[in-house]
């Protein structure tokens, strides 16, 4: 870092001398072929600075619309009284749910490795241009004594200003234009690393910054050692007859399309081969109608419908499960004229609750792309659902409650029908049976099945059948036959025989 620092430094202070000087550049020249490539690879590092923004921007927006879709859908689901809908509805939620959450894992990808690589390539742009920048203005005013020279060694043919060479601030604008052809398997676009400087002669045997020709012999690049420059991309050896400016050390910059250099020409070269072949074809979703109808088409549809068949109530079974869900995909979300086009006009047209809005309390669902109101209205309308599951199963059990009679009900006998007497209070289960004298309560047989009409048969249903016969007689002089007054009844002489 020191040493960069320093190398820095001497360059800014050389380009003071040249700004206030006016002086010109003597020595080799550096071939058109070494220095113009390199200023084309500045363009492309700009290129690739707003490929890598508009990666981001397109999965951005694509979880973005699939996280507001699948909330729509969930509120629809959640709206809808028929159930075929809202099974559709539902599961078509949570095909967007795994659609965002995939888009998120991708954007979080493009965030860790091309934040590193765009810190390379803006590095890699800024010591390019800075470099070229500097011996461009040792050109100016010459055309014998220079430092670029064309491909002929005879002086700089173009004008270094007419390039984009990282002379200018560039804003990054995100665009989703591959670079093709701008990066190989090998390197980049024109970028040869052999030799760039002219042969060395009598009176150009350097490349110095001076504030006269006759100043030639105070050096600034030239020595007998080599150094590198430009975070290590070039090696320049200034010399009279064996001058040097090679990129990459003579290297290709990359075999098979991966470098393995350690320099920052490599980092970068690596950097931008991975942006240039991410796909993200999968995410292009940039609108609630592309994310449904994305949504729709994607397996996780099926899955949910698939899983959701499986349970209570439906609890399908292969093969009959498969079939039903893609029926209910086909009816739900089919062709545009059909099932799909009537969940897009839901969606634009249905009426939410649960949210205020400026000047109403309700608003189209297609209006509302704030997370937070999407959520309210995905309450209201969950707590709205469980309201009516609780109200309802209240009804279904006071209705119960109604049609079942109590339990006391059906174990009447004639002995507790009796003790009821003979007015109103001779109901629920029994009935006034006679007329005048020998009216009696006894056991209403036509509404429940009692003690009376359930005992064994045999001689306990003989001995039942004396006892009632027994019983009907009023009179004490009526009673006889195997049978005995006692108190104000007359009873079954065995019953009695027993009972004492």
């Amino acid at each position: 870092m020191i040493g960069s620092f320093r190398q820095a430094t001497a360059i800014a202070a050389a380009a003071a001398l040249v700004f206030s000087a006016g002086v010109t550049a003597v020595g080799d020249g550096i071939k058109e072929a070494g220095w113009k490539p390199l200023c084309g690879l500045t363009v492309t590092l700009e290129k690739a600075a707003d490929l890598a923004l508009g990666q981001i921007q397109q999965v951005t927006t694509c979880a973005e619309q699939y996280t507001l879709a699948s909330l729509k859908l969930q509120i629809l689901a959640q709206m809808e009284t028929n159930d075929t809908k809202q099974l559709g509805y539902s599961a078509l939620a949570a095909a967007a749910a795994a659609k965002a959450d995939m888009a998120r894992q991708t954007l979080a990808t493009l965030q860790s490795e091309d934040i590193p690589g765009l810190f390379y390539a803006g590095d890699l742009r800024g010591n390019i241009g800075g470099v070229l920048n500097l011996l461009m203005a040792g050109d100016k005013g010459t055309t014998t004594n220079f430092c670029l020279a064309n491909s002929g060694g005879t002086g700089k043919a173009d004008n270094l200003d007419s390039v984009t060479c990282a002379n200018k601030f560039h804003s990054v604008k995100g665009k989703t234009t591959k670079l093709g052809n701008e990066i190989t398997p090998t390197g980049f676009k024109n970028v040869a690393t052999d030799n760039a400087i002219s042969n060395g002669g009598a009176t150009d045997g350097k490349c110095v910054l001076t504030t006269a020709p006759s100043d030639g012999t105070s050096t600034f690049f030239k020595n007998q050692a080599d150094t590198t420059i430009m975070s290590g991309t070039v090696k320049l050896k200034a010399h009279d007859t064996t001058g040097e400016w090679i990129i990459n050390a003579g290297h290709p910059i990359a075999e098979a399309g991966q470098a393995s250099g350690s320099n920052l020409l490599a980092k970068t070269y690596n950097a931008l081969q991975g942006i240039e072949r991410r796909d993200i074809s999968g995410c292009t979703a940039d609108s609630i109608e592309s994310a449904v109808e994305g949504a729709a088409t994607a397996a996780e549809y099926v899955a949910a419908l698939t899983e959701m068949l499986k349970k209570p109530p439906y609890n399908l079974q292969t093969p009959k499960l498969e079939v039903t869900a893609n029926q209910l995909k086909a009816d739900i979300s089919g062709p545009a004229n059909t099932g799909m086009k009537q969940l897009l006009t839901e969606i634009k047209q249905k009426q939410a609750k649960g949210v205020e809005t400026t000047g109403a309390t309700t608003s189209n669902l297609e209006a509302l792309n704030s997370l937070a109101d999407l959520l309210k209205v995905l309450s209201y309308y969950t707590n709205e659902r469980s309201r009516q599951v609780t109200n309802l199963q209240k009804e279904v059990a006071d209705a119960q409650a109604k049609s079942t009679p109590p339990s006391a009900k059906a174990t009447e006998t004639d002995e507790t029908c009796k003790a009821k007497g003979l007015g109103a209070d001779c109901k629920d289960g029994c009935k006034v049976e006679g007329t005048g004298e020998k009216a009696k309560c006894v056991v209403d047989d036509s509404k429940f099945t009692t003690q009376t009409n359930t005992t064994p048969t045999g001689e306990g249903a003989t001995a039942k059948e004396e006892g009632k016969k027994c019983s009907e007689k009023t009179k004490q002089e009526e009673c006889k036959d195997g049978c005995k007054w006692e108190g104000k009844e007359c009873k079954d002489s065995s019953i009695l025989v027993n009972k004492h």
